[in-house]
């Protein structure tokens, strides 16, 4: 499974800016306060020994907002079997690697989107929706589809964006 989140960095700077970058970062990452932000905000917690079932459920517990921690809680034990059981990766960065990232994380969504626009076109013509959606979902559509998103692809890492 992909590991990804928001990434934080510290970059070269003055002694005095990396200083303060390493301490907020220390206090952001302590075990208490990361796991509150983590159940509030969707992401996990970055330690270890905060991802733990009983950990977690303890200040799910304390948490105001029912309607939501009932529905982290019945999701919990998946997460975290899928956490114990799961080799996870990281993307190695490479340069351009966020623009890469952005037109991947957008093709399907915008195909997807621009694909069902033309099925309702169809429809307003009359057409039946399987009749439309056979028109539109096609082998042609999709190698099209594909060469596009490899061109943007391309474009995206080689500074082109």
């Amino acid at each position: 499974a992909v590991q990804q989140g928001a990434g934080m960095v510290v970059v070269k700077s003055d002694k005095e800016r990396e200083y303060a970058a390493v301490e907020f970062l220390k206090w952001f990452t302590d075990k208490d306060r990361n796991i509150r932000f983590a159940l509030e905000s969707g992401y996990l917690p970055v330690k270890k020994e905060a991802n733990n079932v009983k950990v977690i459920e303890k200040y799910l517990a304390e948490m105001k907002d029912n309607k939501v921690m009932n529905k982290l809680q019945s999701s919990l034990p998946v997460l975290m079997e899928q956490l114990q059981t799961y080799e996870l990766y990281t993307n190695r960065p490479f340069e351009n690697g966020t623009d890469a990232r952005e037109v991947l994380s957008k093709a399907l969504i915008d195909k997807a989107k621009a694909d069902r626009e033309k099925v309702l076109e169809l429809l307003e013509t009359g057409k039946t929706r399987e009749e439309a959606v056979k028109l539109v979902a096609t082998e042609e559509n999709f190698q099209q589809w594909l060469r596009e998103l490899r061109d943007s692809l391309f474009a995206a890492v080689n500074g082109g964006m």
